[in-house]
């Protein structure tokens, strides 16, 4: 069995956010996207290894920020000098340490796209620490293909668009 501990602290969190200017704003269930963003999140332990995590941050329009500054002003600070047993002894932390901040802001989607982000890199921390693959450690050690999603794909010219 492959160890998935985290033994040595996290010693640096660095937050990312890109954002790239659409050429065609397209039309979602939810607005007119005129950029695509995405926020990344990069966790370093003392022993020189990382993991990366990404949240969904779509919509609003301001999502982008907001998460990036929950990464930033909550989930940053409680990771930091942190070690764990599991990737899932950080998530159950995250998620407890989170409980108040979640119930007086009354935002539990944001926090918990934000936790799930810290989750993402956790795992990917383990197993960069363990030496395999991440999909190996999730339960799909013989397979080699990963199944995609993609949204906010149904603006015109879609077909033209995946044909590029």
């Amino acid at each position: 069995m492959t160890s998935l501990s985290i033994p040595s602290s996290i010693s640096r969190v660095e937050v990312y956010l890109f954002r790239a200017p659409l050429d065609v704003p397209f039309r979602t269930s939810f607005a007119v996207m005129f950029s695509r963003a995405v926020v990344l999140l990069r966790l370093e332990d003392a022993d020189g290894c990382y993991g990366w995590g990404e949240t969904w941050s779509t919509f609003p329009p301001c999502g982008p920020e907001h998460r990036y500054n929950l990464l930033e002003t909550i989930i940053a600070p409680l990771l930091l000098g942190q070690s764990f047993g599991s990737p899932k002894q950080g998530y159950d932390m995250l998620t407890q340490r989170t409980q108040v901040i979640r119930l007086q802001a009354d935002e539990p989607g944001p926090l918990d796209q934000t936790i799930s982000c810290a989750d993402i890199a956790l795992w990917d921390l383990a197993a960069r620490r363990a030496g395999v693959p991440l999909r190996s450690i999730l339960g799909s050690a013989g397979n080699a293909t990963v199944k995609t999603y993609a949204s906010g794909v149904n603006h015109p010219g879609i077909a033209e668009t995946f044909a590029r």
